[in-house]
């Protein structure tokens, strides 16, 4: 991987193997008791709420923008296994989709036609069918998921990070001489960033400081993140675009900092394919960067 190019599309590291799906510290698939029948839902486009508004006075709508709904994961299989162990094969599975205590979301990985992806959810049903073979070890049974972001998601994480633009000090002198030497350009503060996907996915941009009234530009978009406010050297402002947060040090809401040039926070995506990245604080001191971290993501 270069310095100037995210990693290539297609680039994913298979932490499971194929047929296999991770949920809760349990395998499930291929090479354990718990058999894949069936998967539906993963590779389903969800369904979509309409952005359409009808239009008074004659037929038809004003087009507006299609959000897709929650992804809901089925899968259905069968528990195979000795018959002496299936009472602690049918409690791990029961153990692992436990109803969730709290809005918290865990990641469900799946390996399917050679691409390992996965999304954030919580268990939604549990179904395991304790039929005349159940005691020999043969259990059939179905497990759902409910995944609040429809998006499927690399396993991998990749972070960028951009140095601020560096200034040179040289320049026009004067007097004038022709032909007139301009000095050497500005150096840093862009990059190419690459979300290998097929839909938007929002990153996470930490800012460092020492710096004052930082802005990062998408290019692609051409849409701004600005804030009014001094960082000093090794303090950090954490915009979470996915959660919509600006957080100083990793605590303290900035979020009333973003100034009128700036877009909502969640507006602030890399759509799928390059984006040119731009960082550029009103001044910035030795070590201020913008590092963006973010996962491709499908739909």
């Amino acid at each position: 991987m270069s310095d100037d190019d995210s990693p290539p599309a297609g680039m994913r590291r298979a932490s499971l193997a194929p047929g296999q799906v991770s949920w809760g510290g349990l395998t499930l698939g291929r090479g354990t008791p718990y058999g894949w029948g069936q998967l539906d839902g993963w590779e389903d486009l969800p369904g979509l709420d309409s952005g359409d508004v009808p239009r008074p006075s004659r037929h038809g709508a004003w087009a507006g923008r299609d959000l897709a709904q929650t992804r809901v994961v089925t899968l259905a299989g069968q528990i195979k296994c000795r018959r002496g162990d299936v009472p602690a094969v049918v409690a791990a599975l029961r153990s692992a989709t436990r109803v969730a205590v709290d809005e918290t979301l865990r990641p469900l990985t799946v390996n399917a036609l050679g691409e390992t992806l996965l999304v954030w959810a919580r268990p939604s049903q549990r179904i395991m069918s304790l039929a005349k073979g159940a005691p020999l070890g043969i259990v059939p049974y179905t497990l759902q998921w409910s995944a609040p972001d429809p998006r499927r998601y690399s396993v991998e994480e990749y972070t960028r990070s951009i140095s601020a633009p560096v200034r040179p000090d040289d320049g026009l002198g004067y007097p004038l001489g022709y032909p007139l030497d301009y000095g050497a350009p500005i150096t840093g503060g862009a990059a190419t960033l690459t979300n290998a996907g097929d839909t938007g996915t929002h990153p996470v941009v930490t800012i460092t400081g020492p710096c004052d009234r930082p802005q990062v530009v998408n290019r692609a978009t051409g849409f701004v993140l600005e804030f009014a406010l001094t960082l000093a050297a090794a303090e950090t402002l954490v915009v979470d675009c996915d959660a919509g947060t600006v957080l100083l040090s990793g605590s303290a809401d900035r979020l009333y900092t973003r100034t009128p040039a700036s877009v909502p926070v969640e507006s602030w995506t890399l759509p799928p394919g390059p984006s040119p990245i731009q960082y550029r604080p009103m001044w910035a001191g030795p070590g201020s960067a913008a590092a963006v971290r973010w996962r491709d993501a499908y739909l």
